[in-house]
């Protein structure tokens, strides 16, 4: 931290003009970091759920669920 901090005094000095895209550019890393952040959180949180034996048996079940209320909703359109 204390070498960003010089580096910035330094450019700061030698090239005032410099600072408006310094801080630009520094807001657009800053925006990066935290988007690719909660990224891999939720990358991680996703592959953490995919483990756990549950959820296979979950998807197992809602794929019989959303099936049979498929059927059942297709048994009462049809005309009596």
């Amino acid at each position: 931290m204390l070498q960003l901090l010089s580096t910035v005094l330094l450019i700061a000095a030698g090239a005032p003009f410099a600072l408006p895209g310094l801080v630009l550019l520094l807001g657009v890393f800053w925006w990066l970091y935290g988007y690719f952040m909660a990224s891999m959180r939720q990358a991680k949180r996703i592959e953490s759920v995919s483990r756990c034996g549950l959820w296979g048996l979950g998807s197992v079940f809602c794929g019989f669920a959303c099936a049979f209320v498929r059927c059942f909703l297709e048994v009462f359109s049809f005309p009596v």
